[in-house]
């Protein structure tokens, strides 16, 4: 009746009953045990805040160390020690060879491959750069000396004149030219490492010693090793040529004795 002739003249009344006046009793406390809630955990926060603050204290250190400032101070000397030998090469793995695949490429197996292996010489350390290098280029040079320490390196041409002249530090090298007559003139042999075609040839044998000397000890050197090369390079061949003739007469008796067999 009221929503079908609804009386604008009777304001309406505000909500009454049992459970609005329940609700109105409750609210105060629910309210004061929220608040009580938030504000033991803010205090909790902020009594650890407090607790990790640490007072202000001066440094353990009375004085800065002596290391911490070195170089500060003018003329000081820096101890530097000697150069460590590189890392040996840890990133190239081992060359994979297929068992089987050798002996049909080559005739050669593998058990007569190892039972006899070609005779190498010596191989002596190679050439470490560790310094300036002075003097000719790679390509037309076949003799490095190289300071083993500081030493006076001078070379003089068969006329007097001065080549090269320097105090090489430890680690740094002169390439000498090919070609050329001249005489290496040192303060200290045993300070000079002779390389010839890159490796390790010894060190230097006399104060004075002449280029040319050298330079033939390097050719006959490469020559020999041409040689080395050249008859490994023969053997193999020799040794292919044999096996494939040992697998042809054996495969034409196989084949002999197939036919009488089959005759």
């Amino acid at each position: 009746f009221k929503r079908e002739s609804p009386d604008p003249s009777v304001p309406l009344q505000a909500p009454a009953g049992v459970a609005f006046q329940e609700v109105r009793r409750q609210s105060p406390r629910i309210i004061a045990a929220v608040a009580l809630i938030v504000v033991a955990v803010v205090g909790w926060n902020v009594f650890q805040r407090i607790n990790l603050i640490r007072a202000p204290h001066p440094s353990d250190i009375v004085s800065t160390p002596e290391s911490w400032t070195l170089g500060e101070v003018p003329g000081q000397e820096i101890g530097l020690g000697a150069p460590r030998a590189a890392p040996p090469d840890q990133t190239t793995p081992a060359l994979y060879i297929t068992p089987g695949l050798e002996e049909q490429l080559t005739g050669i197996s593998a058990e007569a491959a190892a039972a006899n292996p070609a005779p190498t010489g010596p191989v002596q350390r190679a050439f470490n750069p560790r310094g300036a290098i002075y003097g000719a280029s790679a390509t037309a040079s076949q003799v490095v000396i190289q300071a083993k320490k500081a030493a006076a390196l001078v070379v003089r041409l068969g006329d007097g004149q001065v080549l090269f002249a320097r105090q090489l530090a430890a680690g740094e090298a002169w390439r000498a030219p090919v070609g050329v007559a001249a005489t290496v003139d040192v303060s200290d042999p045993a300070a000079f490492d002779v390389y010839l075609n890159g490796e390790h040839g010894g060190a230097l044998e006399a104060v004075l010693t002449p280029l040319t000397q050298l330079n033939n000890r390097a050719t006959a050197l490469a020559r020999t090793t041409a040689a080395q090369v050249a008859a490994q390079a023969e053997a193999a061949r020799v040794a292919a040529v044999q096996a494939a003739s040992d697998v042809q007469t054996q495969s034409q008796q196989t084949l002999a004795a197939g036919t009488a067999a089959i005759q």
